[in-house]
């Protein structure tokens, strides 16, 4: 990875916290940089156990981590979900840590701001 990378890298980087729904990313602008939220977004039908259909039209997102970045883009810190590591998460700890220090280019940033 460059140091300066596009939001498409960036979402490629990341797919691997989102393994079930559709990775999204909602930007916003601060006065300090760039705050990037990186949500999971599942949707379909919901069961139960006993494989009845509770909701045809499941939606659900969640928070699965934040991004936040200097005036440049840079990415100075990030607010993980982890709240230990464990045999099943320590694969997905070097994808967040190798993207401190990694600009992202801010013309992207700008055309993904949130409404």
């Amino acid at each position: 990875m460059n140091n300066v990378i596009t939001i498409k890298q960036l979402r490629t980087h990341l797919e691997p916290l989102v393994p079930f729904g559709e990775l999204l990313l909602e930007v916003q602008e601060g006065t300090d940089g760039y705050k990037i939220v990186v949500i999971e977004h599942e949707k379909g039908q919901l069961v139960n156990l006993q494989n009845e259909v509770v909701d045809e039209n499941y939606s659900s997102k969640a928070t699965v981590t934040t991004l936040h970045t200097d005036q440049n883009g840079t990415i100075k810190f990030i607010e993980h979900p982890f709240g230990a590591f464990t045999k099943a998460n320590k694969n997905l700890v070097p994808i967040l840590v190798n993207l401190i220090g990694h600009a992202i280019d801010t013309n992207e940033l700008r055309s993904e701001l949130a409404c």
